[in-house]
């Protein structure tokens, strides 16, 4: 179940993900300075995880408690760390699994391809017509694959087909895919169609938005105070005191895509690009925030996060576990202004 739990430090809370709900975990850590024989706690840092709702025990082992790091001119501290599980990966409420499995069928995939180029397929006639040929020639040489794309054809497009290849509405499955092999290698008409509706779902692929509500974020105006006062201005060309949104994004999902999360109300937006070739963490741009757009985060926030495929690896498998994991932090540079 999904529990709210309050323990020493450990604040628990649950936001929504449409008819998901998700838990996240805020872990304030310590940050001890010793200045003129006077100790001085700040509590700083907010680690927030981003889990999927299980019925289960709650597990204090599974807290997020990342640390914060405090250089001569630099603060960072863990804001968050975002974990999407394969199951919120989604076209149209179908799961991105079954989804790539079918664009399988509509490939070639004996050939010398890792990756279909999702953008070049867009807008490069002669990239599809390459595709196409493949098909077909493996099609025409393989006998599993003419039933599989059959299959697919009746699931999806059926109607589409049926005056083609002479056959009743009241035609079953099992009988379609046997008289769609028959015809296949003779038919024209139902070689083009095939190509036509290949391009169509291939073309059409896509994940969508992901969408998050992010509430109250409990930080003491010290902790705010600090991170945000003397801020080089907006229209400063060559700023040395910035406070800035970064972090990195690990994915394992066998596909690139650029991620452009916005954070409503609070005006953050950025995009991040992700490249299946790259194993572990990447890097993300650094994103210079302001005061405002702190405390409308820190307030409670939408997070909308649209996603643009850019390559699938067809040959590589889907695997368990979390697929994308999103760590953010905040960095302060430039000098500290700590009151004591």
């Amino acid at each position: 179940m999904c529990l709210e739990v309050i323990w020493g430090n450990l604040l628990v809370g649950i936001f929504e993900n449409r008819n998901k709900i998700y838990t996240f975990e805020y872990s304030i850590n310590p940050l001890i300075i010793m200045f003129m024989k006077k100790l001085f706690l700040f509590f700083a840092g907010i680690a927030v995880s981003f889990t999927s709702c299980v019925d289960s025990d709650y597990d204090l082992s599974n807290v997020n408690t990342d640390n914060i790091t405090l250089g001569a001119e630099e603060l960072r501290c863990p804001l968050a760390t975002v974990r999407v599980a394969l199951d919120d990966l989604r076209q149209n409420g179908t799961d991105i699994r079954e989804v790539c499995a079918e664009a399988d069928d509509w490939l070639a995939t004996n050939t010398g391809r890792e990756f279909l180029d999702l953008k070049r397929l867009m807008n490069d006639e002669a990239y599809f017509n390459e595709l196409a040929g493949e098909l077909l020639e493996e099609m025409a040489a393989d006998p599993t694959k003419r039933k599989a794309v059959a299959g697919r054809v009746y699931d999806r497009y059926r109607d589409e087909f049926l005056s083609m290849m002479g056959v009743p509405q009241s035609i079953g499955r099992s009988r379609f895919v046997e008289v769609y092999v028959t015809r296949f290698g003779d038919d024209d008409r139902l070689r083009e169609k095939t190509v036509e509706v290949a391009r169509r779902f291939l073309e059409g692929i896509e994940i969508e938005p992901m969408e998050f509500q992010l509430d109250r974020i409990n930080i003491s105006s010290d902790m705010f105070d600090m991170l945000t006062q003397n801020l080089d201005p907006r229209d400063d060309t060559d700023p040395e005191s910035t406070l800035s949104l970064e972090g990195t994004i690990t994915s394992v999902v066998p596909l690139s895509y650029r991620l452009t999360p916005e954070f409503i109300p609070a005006g953050i937006r950025f995009m991040m690009p992700v490249d299946a070739e790259i194993e572990g963490p990447q890097t993300l741009p650094s994103t210079q925030i302001f005061a405002e757009n702190l405390d409308a985060v820190i307030r409670g926030v939408r997070i909308v996060i649209p996603v643009s495929l850019e390559r699938y690896y067809f040959k590589r498998p889907f695997v368990g576990g979390d697929q994308l994991v999103i760590k953010l932090s905040l960095m302060k540079r430039g000098g500290l202004q700590i009151d004591f």
